[in-house]
């Protein structure tokens, strides 16, 4: 099988879906027509009226609005095997690869909330979809208050993690894992005004 380059997913109205601007590189190529050709074959497999409701926008490089779709397993699967087994095979991998991974991640954030694991620093801000969690960090560190404020609110806590009394560590409490969760968008557009300053 080829080396195809790593799929990305995102979440539309509360399912898992794959961008047709990724799909059409996947199974185009990148050539300036590729999402267009992409999309003329789509409408013709899936129909005319049936891809309007996957139909979104997205902001292009030169700030302009235009439309992509996103399209939820089914419908990825079946635009991959329009063109070949192995672009079938290779999208319906990778959609059960991050099947895998949600379920582990799910796990992993029931351990945390009912108290049988904790949940590293790091770790714990890429869950709760935290974008450049290094970055956060850094923030958060640099500014004094900021670090002091998430141990007062009980969300981070220094933590022993290991049989031996050094073996300590920052770690997210549940509550800090809930924050996280609840203000992840507003975070993630705070750490990215900082980086363009």
């Amino acid at each position: 099988m080829k080396d195809f380059k790593e799929l990305e997913f995102t979440t539309t109205n509360g399912v898992k879906t794959m961008s047709s601007i990724q799909l059409a590189e996947l199974c185009v190529g990148t050539e300036k027509s590729a999402h267009s050709n992409f999309v003329i074959k789509m409408k013709r497999v899936l129909g005319e009226r049936g891809v309007l409701k996957f139909q979104d926008t997205y902001l292009s490089v030169q700030n302009k609005e235009l439309v992509c779709y996103n399209l939820p397993e089914r419908e990825a699967c079946l635009m991959a095997m329009s063109y070949s087994y192995e672009l079938q095979a290779y999208v319906y991998d990778s959609w059960k690869a991050e099947e895998a991974a949600h379920t582990r991640t799910m796990e992993m954030m029931y351990d945390v909330i009912t108290s049988k694991a904790f949940l590293g620093q790091e770790h714990g801000l890429k869950l709760a979809g935290i974008q450049h969690p290094r970055k956060f960090m850094q923030f958060f560190k640099e500014s004094l208050v900021g670090l002091d404020w998430l141990i007062e609110k009980g969300y981070f806590s220094h933590r022993q993690v290991g049989a031996n009394s050094t073996d300590r560590c920052w770690c997210w409490t549940q509550s800090g894992l809930e924050w996280l969760l609840e203000n992840n968008t507003k975070l993630n557009n705070r750490v990215k005004v900082l980086m363009a300053a």
